[in-house]
């Protein structure tokens, strides 16, 4: 009701003063407690002041040795800044990771009170109760999930605060002694390696000096040549020792507008006058490294600010803020884990189980699991109306029934009987991967679903003739309401919920595909988007944590002295000028996964024939590099590496240990080995495959094999 006696003008007037009222009080109180803003922090990596170039022989020591970074990793925490009257402002339970290869070289501060600033400071690792804390408490896209950043080391504790990878280029004395290894292959079981000096188990891992030659404490006198134009460094600053602090001057106002700071990281101050040489290659700070020592006074002077001030794009990289952390320590996950779930979410939430020891997975939150999208991804996975001629399901090549592989096939064959052109990949514990295919060039299992659909050599249909057989299928089933419903069998009230419902509403054949759509999405309507969406529901319940491995972690089973010994190789570096002799496999298959979350060079060919990765990246550091398969299942999963050329798993082990192909783009781990790999003597191969097969879940062994190793009675 409009006030009495009051003109139109002097309401409007009447409006106006409100408004300004309401306006002041907003600036009173913003500046009652100080304006906030943001300030994006770059870290910009340099070599002698010019940009770090990666993968490219094009830095220089102090030794005149050519070199190249090829990873260069970090965690952050703790960081600060300092008024101009000497007090520090302190972020709390603040984290962030640097990828600067991977351009992720960003973190921002956010609500910092306006005025000014003179210093900056963190520090590279993270302090001793996050260090030794379980890492599986993390949400997905925290920087300590080990998921995201790939420098968690579960079985000896603790995460590695700074990796610094890379290659440097021989003196022209040693490039006669990359011939010799060349591409001979070397019947794993019958040679002997005695030379080594590895003979007998050592004592166990955690706590001891490691792995060691038998009957000594010392390495054997012989040295440690690379063999080839390239070697490889490997640098990993990690344990509370080398916890590292960076603080800076810095001259920054801070506004109420966002703000930018450009922090330069010298590779040439960490180097300093070190040569690269049998003594350097690699560190993994264990206890009485001087070279561990060394670099971490060397890291911490080699950032300095370059520019301060307003934010001038472009920004460098594309670094994400840290997420708040995330203590419930649940190993149930519904939809997104760590975040708010959507609200409109159709049918019933599926509860998604994992082992406790596991990180916490990226459930995609526009796709949240239900038990009706499962089940319709599951027979979608398994019908063949989504090849051309219904010749192939996708279940032809991922035999769920044989550790969801095209078991003993190096290439599976698609409709018109052509071969693929590498091999098929396993499909458990897909949740926790964010990148699919050997190349990784899908990067959402959705779109992953699709593409073998397309394939020519695989199932060779398009989408829109998928979706019109999907139609047809439906039309030709009669509606659910038309037919008599059996009873589901008796269920336990709490235990087997979910299974009544699976058994009673959606597992019969003849269920329509527009009634398990309409469950699933509340429409009928069929579409390739929702097909990919219910295939990509399903791959993620594909999963497997109850192997022997993981009953021994339970207190549930022991390892036989011959497991104990594979599993001390396999969790030991090799670096003989520290009396360590294992056999370095946790580099690239670590933590409880058992893989890497990056991709990587493993010594194939020294020309590689397929260029991999590159062919989705386009950067020549990139070629020949494919994806780290998990290790769970490896037993099931032959044969082995992307072009099934290993046989058995004695073979692709053996690979490791003689036949490694040096070239440019060999993974520093590998390239700072001897010439062709790792030496260890046949005992020990044995003891490391039978480790690997207690990676083994017997729920995805062939039931006629599940039969034949049961234990008699």
């Amino acid at each position: 009701m409009k006030p009495p006696g009051l003109t139109t003008n002097q309401r409007i007037a009447r409006a106006w003063a409100l408004l300004a009222v309401l306006g002041l009080l907003l600036w009173l109180t913003q500046h009652a407690r100080g304006a906030e803003s943001e300030v994006t922090v770059s870290i910009a990596p340099r070599f002698r002041g010019e940009p770090l170039v990666f993968d490219q022989l094009r830095c220089t020591n102090t030794a005149g040795q050519a070199l190249t970074v090829t990873r260069l990793d970090m965690l952050l925490s703790g960081v600060a800044v300092r008024r101009a009257n000497g007090s520090w402002l302190e972020k709390h339970h603040w984290y962030a990771f640097i990828s600067a290869r991977e351009g992720r070289t960003n973190f921002v501060l956010r609500g910092l009170p306006a005025g000014d600033y003179d210093r900056l400071r963190f520090n590279i690792g993270v302090p001793t109760e996050q260090n030794h804390a379980s890492p599986a408490q993390w949400d997905a896209a925290h920087p300590l999930n080990p998921q995201v950043n790939g420098l968690h080391w579960n079985w000896q504790g603790g995460y590695v605060f700074l990796a610094l990878e890379g290659k440097w280029a021989l003196p022209p004395r040693f490039a006669g002694e990359r011939e010799g290894f060349g591409g001979e292959r070397v019947n794993p079981l019958s040679t002997g390696l005695a030379e080594t000096g590895l003979s007998h188990p050592s004592p166990a891992l955690g706590g001891s000096a490691g792995v060691q030659p038998a009957g000594t404490g010392t390495p054997p006198n012989r040295r440690l040549d690379t063999g080839a134009p390239q070697a490889g460094f490997s640098w990993h600053l990690a344990t509370d020792r080398q916890l590292m602090t960076v603080d800076v001057p810095v001259t920054l106002a801070v506004s109420s507008a966002p703000a930018t700071v450009r922090l330069d990281f010298d590779l040439a101050t960490v180097f300093g006058e070190l040569t690269l040489d049998r003594d350097t290659l690699s560190t993994h700070s264990r206890e009485g490294d001087e070279l561990a020592d060394w670099l971490r006074g060397n890291v911490e002077r080699a950032f300095a600010v370059s520019r301060a001030g307003g934010l001038q794009p472009p920004l460098v990289g594309r670094g994400v803020p840290a997420a708040p952390p995330n203590d419930s320590g649940s190993r149930v996950a519904g939809g997104g884990v760590g975040t708010p779930r959507p609200t409109n979410i159709i049918g019933t939430p599926y509860r998604f189980t994992y082992a406790a020891h596991f990180p916490k997975p990226a459930l995609p939150l526009d796709n949240p699991l239900t038990v009706e999208g499962v089940e319709l991804g599951r027979r979608l996975f398994n019908d063949p109306l989504l090849s051309r001629g219904e010749k192939q399901s996708c279940a032809s090549c991922h035999q769920m029934d044989g550790g969801t592989v095209d078991a003993g096939k190096a290439f599976s064959l698609g409709v018109d009987g052509l071969e693929g052109k590498r091999n098929a990949m396993p499909l458990y514990n897909l949740a926790w991967k964010s990148e699919f295919f050997w190349d990784g060039r899908a990067k959402s299992l959705r779109q992953q679903a699709l593409m073998p659909i397309q394939d020519e050599l695989e199932m060779h249909e398009t989408l829109p003739n998928v979706v019109a057989k999907l139609k047809a299928a439906s039309a030709k089933t009669p509606p659910r309401s038309s037919r008599r419903e059996e009873a589901p069998t008796s269920q336990s009230a709490i235990g087997n919920r979910q299974s009544a419902i699976n058994q009673s509403l959606l597992t019969s054949a003849d269920t329509s595909y527009g009634e398990m759509f309409a469950r699933t999405f509340g429409t009928p309507e069929i579409t390739a988007e929702r097909v990919g969406l219910a295939l990509e529901q399903f791959l993620i319940t594909v999963t497997s944590f109850d192997s022997k491995f993981d009953r021994v972690l339970r207190g549930e089973a022991k390892f036989t002295v011959e497991e104990q010994r594979g599993f001390e190789l396999f969790h030991t570096e090799f670096d003989p000028r520290r009396g360590q002799f294992g056999a370095d496999c946790f580099h690239c298959h670590g933590g409880p996964l058992f893989q890497n979350v990056a991709f990587a060079n493993n010594g194939l060919d020294r020309e590689p024939k397929d260029l991999g990765r590159f062919l989705v990246t386009g950067r020549d550091g990139d070629k020949g590099k494919f994806s780290v398969p998990s290790l769970r299942n490896v037993e099931l999963t032959a044969p082995y590496m992307h072009d099934g050329r290993h046989r058995t798993l004695e073979e692709a082990v053996f690979h490791y240990v003689r036949n490694v192909q040096r070239s440019d783009t060999l993974d520093p781990n590998l390239a700072k080995h001897p010439p062709g790999g790792v030496r260890i003597p046949p005992q020990d191969l044995h003891a490391l495959v039978a480790f690997l097969k207690t990676l083994t879940d017997e729920s995805l062994r062939p039931a006629t094999r599940r039969a034949a190793s049961a234990p008699s009675p």
